[in-house]
């Protein structure tokens, strides 16, 4: 919203009253205010661009610590925060596993093997990752997860 533009839309009457005017200008400067801050929302709730307390409030909304983040960084908290995301995102199928994997633990090499009796075997570099393996891996509700 440009102010001069609508401040020249004001009629050659008003325009001379200087109060109604300085008025009218006082307005239209908070409402473009305003309006840099609603279209600053999305990236202030970004995971890829939040930092620091940001990011806490992102997780904690979410459920999750920081210190349950291997290292707490920022980076690795939000892979943490990146992982839980896939995760709502599964349908719980066995085809949507690889694609969770790749969303939320990019360029890691997990496996992940039904052994069918409600055991799960993870395989790979499970140690860098953040939390409990069923809290950041496409594991059903109530099945156990077994590192090999």
């Amino acid at each position: 919203m440009r102010v001069e533009r609508y401040l020249e839309l004001l009629s050659g009457f008003v325009r001379g009253l200087p109060r109604f005017a300085g008025v009218a200008e006082a307005v239209m400067r908070q409402a473009e205010e305003l309006m840099d801050v609603v279209r600053g929302i999305p990236e202030g709730f970004s995971v890829e661009a939040a930092e620091g307390v940001q990011l806490d409030l992102i997780g904690g909304a979410m459920g999750l610590r920081r210190e349950d983040a291997a290292d707490g960084s920022d980076e690795t908290f939000r892979g943490y925060i990146r992982a839980k995301l896939a995760l709502w995102r599964w349908d719980g199928s066995n085809e949507g596993v690889e694609n969770v994997l790749e969303e939320g633990v990019p360029g890691m090499e997990i496996g992940i093997r039904d052994l069918g009796d409600i055991i799960v075997e993870v395989s790979g570099e499970v140690e860098g990752l953040p939390g409990n393996l069923g809290e950041v891996l496409p594991v059903p509700a109530g099945v156990k997860v077994m590192k090999h």
